[in-house]
């Protein structure tokens, strides 16, 4: 795989590119369907001029364009929705919101939909489906840490009261249940505290849904974990602490949600970059390592104030342009990430970190493909480093989850 250009392909989220976004629909094609579903929203999806109007955009994309086809779009989308199936109109509130966040999920656009599902969450924290919406988002996302604490969230505030559910509140706790053990599988940081409770939560599904079809995978899950603990396998050396399991209250996504902000300083377990250094290294690399410290604690405010000091002309261009792109995806800008890392990467093609942490970021803008791609340059140029951040089981979680959609 060749480094992204700085262009569209490097910045997913913006043009009227014709090239596919991360698995799903191209730009272009999402502006369409996005189009269609809002006149649905506002419920003028058969308004003769937003017809046309939209028909003249899918004529463009070299699509068929007649009515027929629209149509079919129409009520593709409206499915599963009696209201939208009426026409009606989905005045602005959290019934818009889920919907809409649902037709992101499903167009694979994870970060507009995890910011209206947390929108939901702040004025509605019990809404069906939402925090598990969130978790899933969360997960694709690549912020497994975070996912499950919102997956737990919703288990906790469900499986007390089982028996007086009703069926869409059992099916939002069976696939929060479901969600806990496979988010849990493809993280290998997970905490020894979160392991347990995943596995739990895996055996409470068998039993509130014993004959359901999918045990046989819920089972397979459960004895990949077990195997997981009976090995010791967790990462004990991870930069990401383990959190606690019981979550605590704060902000969501976009500062709203009960769900859990996150520590976003601490020490790894591990050798810091910094007690790494040689006695006589520069004050230059000192600063390298304190700003890849501070970036692998999660201590964000830090690592920017230790990048406004430094001396750039000085500073490895590769080592201080992969520290570049690890504050962008910190910050929530993957986007610009991927067009730091690719920088790197068109100079320094076997540069190892550039390509772990573009891999991370492909994660973030939901490109679990791509991700994988990116983790096996990571073998084949550094594999060391490799080993050391268990790319391996990461590779897998990313194939699967590209395999599964």
């Amino acid at each position: 795989m060749e480094a992204p250009s700085v262009d569209v392909a490097a910045n997913p989220q913006s043009g009227n590119s014709f090239a596919r976004v991360m698995g799903g629909s191209t730009n272009y094609e999402f502006k369409i369907k996005e189009a269609i579903f809002d006149a649905l929203l506002n419920g003028k999806a058969q308004d003769p001029q937003i017809k046309q109007d939209i028909l003249r955009q899918i004529q463009a994309s070299g699509a068929p364009s007649d009515e027929t086809t629209y149509d079919q779009l129409v009520a593709r989308f409206a499915q599963g929705s009696e209201r939208l199936m009426r026409g009606e109109l989905i005045p602005v509130g959290e019934d818009r919101d889920m919907a809409k966040a649902q037709f992101f999920v499903q167009e694979r656009r994870y970060i507009e939909a995890a910011k209206l599902f947390s929108s939901v969450l702040d004025m509605n924290p019990s809404r069906k489906h939402a925090r598990t919406g969130l978790a899933t988002c969360l997960y694709y996302l690549g912020n497994v840490d975070r996912s499950l604490q919102e997956i737990q969230i919703r288990i906790d505030e469900l499986k007390n009261d089982f028996a007086g559910l009703v069926d869409g509140l059992k099916i939002d706790l069976f696939n929060a249940l479901v969600l806990s053990g496979q988010a849990a599988l493809g993280y290998p940081e997970v905490s020894s505290v979160q392991l347990e409770k995943s596995l739990e939560n895996l055996k409470l599904y068998i039993e509130l849904n014993p004959d359901s079809p999918m045990k046989a995978k819920v089972e397979e899950t459960r004895d990949a974990l077990l195997a997981r603990k009976d090995s010791g396998s967790m990462d004990q050396n991870s930069s990401i602490m383990a959190r606690d399991a019981k979550g605590v209250a704060g902000g969501g996504v976009m500062g709203g949600a009960r769900a859990g902000n996150l520590p976003m300083s601490g020490a790894s377990s591990g050798a810091t970059m910094v007690s790494k250094l040689a006695k006589d290294a520069t004050p230059t690399e000192r600063q390298i390592a304190e700003l890849a410290d501070a970036l692998s604690a999660r201590d964000l405010a830090r690592a920017k104030e230790i990048r406004s000091r430094m001396n750039i002309a000085e500073a490895s261009k590769v080592k201080l342009g992969v520290l570049d792109g690890r504050i962008a995806v910190q910050e929530g800008r993957a986007a610009e990430g991927l067009r730091i890392f690719g920088e790197v990467l068109k100079s320094n093609p076997q540069e190892g970190s550039a390509w772990l942490y573009l891999g991370m970021a492909h994660m973030m803008t939901g490109d679990p493909a791509q991700a994988a791609q990116s983790w096996a340059k990571v073998r084949e140029f550094d594999p060391q480093l490799f080993a050391e951040k268990r790319l391996g089981m990461r590779m897998r979680a990313a194939q699967q989850m590209a395999g599964g959609r």
